[in-house]
């Protein structure tokens, strides 16, 4: 990827420069993502980013990253929330293990977050985050 070149080019996404770009392919959607049903579709929007872009892989990249967590923080919120209706419903022997399950959920959650302001900052750099898993993988289809 374009790592702190100096050139920004501009990116087919709202014809911004690239750096811009990839900032905003992390940061919207996690804006999205706190409004309630809206959440729902918070990950679609690095996705159409992703599909749409022509010019800039560099924004590609930054966008298939977003959307694979926010997908991924998503897939925990889900989880969390069936899991507390669970334990909420439940005084059985399950009760303490399914707590713990969904306290890891929600630092999951956390987790995502933070990379994604991450990722929203290192793409402002013209920077790509380097994600254990997600990025080796994304480099295969990316490269």
């Amino acid at each position: 990827m374009n790592e702190g070149n100096g050139q920004n080019k501009k990116s087919d996404f709202l014809n911004l420069e690239e750096n811009t770009a990839g900032m905003l392919t992390a940061l919207i959607p996690l804006a999205l993502s706190m409004i309630s049903y809206v959440s729902y579709v918070a990950w679609a929007v690095p996705l159409i980013v992703m599909l749409l872009e022509k010019r800039s892989k560099f924004v590609k990249f930054c966008a298939a990253q977003s959307c694979v967590l926010m997908l991924g923080m998503f897939a925990c919120s889900k989880i969390n929330e069936n899991i507390m209706k669970f334990v909420g419903s439940s005084h059985g022997p399950l009760f303490i293990p399914m707590g713990i399950m969904g306290m890891a959920m929600s630092i999951l959650q956390v987790m995502c977050v933070v990379l994604l302001i991450m990722l929203a900052v290192k793409a402002y750099k013209m920077q790509t985050l380097e994600i254990p898993i997600i990025t080796g993988w994304l480099r295969k289809y990316f490269s």
